[in-house]
């Protein structure tokens, strides 16, 4: 096995986002068909919002199991295709009248040096630079940071981790909050009224939701301070 890392690519500063689907151990646990449900939605939505708009063309998308890392060079267009994922998701999430059929996404935004997998040439690996498994890769900081910090974000809220409030590229100001709010007035008030309901009915089924009745009560709290902003 031979890779070079010293022939590797400049890293390239770029906005990192993880997003991805609330609760999946625990639903996986429960049910494959439900968990499926969900995180293809996700996926779905994910290729639908980035296919309708050309402007979209230079996001990378790369997809895990519950969720996928987004990559952008530019702020306003990874923040604007996550707004259009958020509406397309809540939408449905307010338009739900089944608890059980619901499902809530988050989201959390860092800013660093990156490679992509894609740069890798026969000079760093001749198995690698040859295969298109390379485009499947991605190295850099603040791919952990998104990752990580994705836990700080509110049920359909967006987390801006530290690097991404402190850095930007030299055209764009930094995003000065820990928290974005993506969502209107309208939207606002739908989706925190139809969020209340979802977690009283997560009080009365804990146990069958494997849904932790602290990390319910935290959980609400900030969907409610989020969706009041």
């Amino acid at each position: 096995m031979y890779f070079n890392a010293s022939n590797l690519p400049r890293t390239k500063n770029e906005y990192v986002c993880w997003l991805d689907v609330m609760g999946t151990s625990s639903i996986m646990l429960k049910s494959l068909n439900t968990v499926a449900n969900f995180i293809c939605k996700l996926h779905i939505a994910a290729l639908e919002v980035k296919g309708h708009n050309q402007a979209y063309s230079d996001l990378t998308l790369y997809p895990m199991l519950d969720g996928l890392h987004i990559t952008s060079c530019k702020q306003n267009i990874l923040i604007n295709y996550l707004k259009e994922i958020f509406i397309k998701v809540a939408t449905e999430f307010i338009n739900e009248t089944n608890p059980q059929h619901r499902f809530i996404i988050k989201a959390a935004v860092a800013y660093g040096p990156v490679i992509h997998g894609n740069s890798i040439t026969t000079q760093v690996s001749p198995e690698l630079g040859n295969s298109d498994y390379k485009k499947t890769l991605l190295f850099g900081m603040p791919i952990i940071q998104a990752y990580d910090s994705e836990k700080e974000a509110p049920p359909f809220g967006i987390f801006i981790h530290e690097s991404a409030r402190s850095f930007a590229p030299n055209e764009e100001n930094v995003i000065p909050h820990i928290w974005f709010a993506w969502a209107d007035q309208t939207m606002a008030t739908n989706l925190k009224s139809k969020l209340l309901e979802q977690y009283d009915w997560y009080k009365k089924h804990s146990h069958t939701q494997r849904y932790q009745p602290d990390r319910i009560e935290s959980h609400l709290k900030m969907a409610e301070e989020y969706f009041t902003l």
